[in-house]
């Protein structure tokens, strides 16, 4: 009789990472095919970092067991959610020979409070979904949304700090509860998320104690899976006050003028200003006929464009909402007064009655995102685009974005600056003032151009760095990055650059999360 006994399974060598990757997710969640390696590495500026494998988890677990495999084995690994973070990198790491961590898979909505107005989302939420959701919660409350669109990632845009329309449009203030993986494979919540059973934990931005939520916004420290958001009450009444001024001088006056407004609080919402070549850039594709194909558009075309359309040399909207006629009417009497003596037009447009039910009537004041920001990806496209997919289309946008205070003179020097960099670079100065707060404005000034014109992708580029540069010489550092500017950003203070790397070394020992990501350039 033959005794059997246990033999051990042979070991396996020779085992990659990619293969523990997909032990853990599933080999359908780890993509690793050329076409799709190609298009992740692409973005709507000329890149060189190249993405060798797409991770797809399906859970916070998957998460963090590809966490724990990247440290491991000496992995970077960059998070994306929806990868429209379009003319600052799409999804694009800031360095090469990372593997993307897709978290789009996260897509629930967990938990929605429809009497204290807040709503828990996983990071592959999208605008589009929550607006859908709040609609058929039948919610008297709305999202903020920005311009990116209705598949952005509501997380992605928050923890870069990004925008919205509506009194809530400064996300990050408006946001709390975060669930964050550590590169290490650690969960951690913050505020008063960490205290079990907390009645308040997605009611306040702060907890107990010191609050870590700043920590992961605009950071490689940890990868925000969950969040809980504020949301704005449905307003009884509700207007657009337009108005424009032709002449950049008269700025000054005005932009104090809106800052007395802001302040007072009699406009309480995020609300923006933006030059004629931005509105142009909105209207519709460049006029190439009228130019006979020649780039960048002449001062006298863009002048009859922005005349025909109806709009000035800067415009702006305030969004007005109240609950009832008689504090709309207030408000909107205390507008006019403020306005009128120093802009060329004021109009008060009202909607009527709002459908809540209907999205596409709505608008993004109302909380419903829309594309037609991003179609002015295309604005140097000679095809109209039958889709969305700039990076795909070769569509070129690159941003610049300081941060300018809230006083005339500054944000006229400021539009003035980058109209005169970008003008002299041959691209049109397209620019944006964005009121986010009572105090700091945040500029944008977009760089747009088609990548398939020779020499275009170079241009581009210097025209990038030299209004990066020249903006951080008068004092207006960035308040946000993309990849093309990680590593020429503003230096700040040694000491506080060395607090922030001990930091890093103690969270990821390893260095495999997003590296070069919004750290101090050396």
């Amino acid at each position: 009789m033959i005794k059997s006994r246990a033999v051990a399974p042979p070991r396996r060598r020779g085992r990659s990472p990619l293969d523990a990757f997909r032990d853990a997710l599933g080999p359908e969640h780890v993509i690793d095919d050329e076409a799709a390696l190609d298009l992740a590495s692409t973005a709507t500026f000329a890149t060189s970092a190249r993405v060798t494998a797409i991770l797809r988890p399906g859970d916070v677990a998957g998460v963090q067991e590809c966490l724990r495999i990247a440290q491991r084995h000496r992995v970077a690994l960059y998070p994306t959610s929806g990868g429209r973070n379009w003319g600052y990198g799409s999804r694009v790491p800031t360095a090469s020979g990372c593997a993307l961590l897709d978290l789009g898979r996260l897509d629930r909505v967990l938990d929605y409070d429809g009497e204290l107005g807040t709503v828990t989302v996983e990071a592959g939420v999208t605008f589009g979904q929550l607006a859908r959701f709040l609609v058929e919660q039948r919610a008297p409350f709305f999202a903020s949304v920005p311009g990116a669109g209705p598949h952005a990632s509501v997380i992605g845009n928050c923890v870069e700090r990004g925008d919205g329309a509506g009194i809530l449009g400064d996300r990050a203030m408006h946001a709390c509860a975060f669930e964050v993986i550590l590169p290490t494979g650690e969960r951690i919540e913050t505020g008063f998320a960490r205290f079990p059973g907390a009645r308040v934990k997605t009611l306040a931005r702060h907890g107990l104690g010191p609050s870590l939520d700043g920590l992961f916004l605009q950071s490689n420290l940890g990868v925000v899976t969950r969040m809980t958001l504020f949301l704005q009450p449905r307003p009884a009444w509700f207007r657009v006050a337009r108005f424009a001024v032709e002449e950049l001088a008269q700025l000054p006056a005005l932009v104090d003028a809106l800052r007395g407004l802001r302040m007072e609080g009699t406009v309480r919402s995020l609300h923006a200003l933006w030059n004629d070549w931005k509105a142009i850039s909105l209207l519709g594709p460049y006029p190439f006929e009228a130019t006979s194909g020649q780039t960048p558009l002449p001062p006298a075309i863009a002048k009859e464009i922005r005349r025909a359309a109806g709009f000035g040399r800067v415009s702006g909207t305030l969004p007005l909402y109240a609950a009832g006629a008689g504090q709309g009417e207030a408000d909107e009497a205390r507008i006019a007064g403020a306005l009128a003596p120093l802009v060329d037009l004021l109009v008060v447009d009202d909607p009527g009655e709002i459908d809540w039910d209907d999205l596409d009537s709505r608008g993004p004041l109302l909380g419903a995102p829309h594309e037609a920001s991003i179609a002015s990806l295309y604005y140097r496209k000679q095809t109209p685009p039958t889709r969305i997919a700039p990076e795909a289309d070769r569509c070129g946008c690159l941003w610049v974005t300081p941060a300018v205070p809230f006083r005339g003179a500054d944000v006229h020097e400021a539009f003035a600056l980058a109209e005169e960099i970008v003008s002299r670079h041959r691209f049109e100065p397209q620019i944006a003032a964005v009121c986010v707060t009572d105090r700091v404005v945040s500029l944008c000034a977009a760089i747009l151009y088609d990548r398939d014109v020779p020499g275009e992708d170079e241009r581009a580029r210097a025209c990038h760095d030299d209004l990066l540069a020249r903006f951080a010489e008068r004092g207006f550092p960035p308040f946000r990055l993309g990849v093309q500017s990680m590593g020429i950003a503003p230096r700040g203070d040694a000491e506080t650059a060395r607090l922030r790397e001990r930091i890093k070394v103690m969270l990821d020992p390893n260095r495999v999360l997003a590296p070069g990501r919004y750290e101090d350039p050396p």
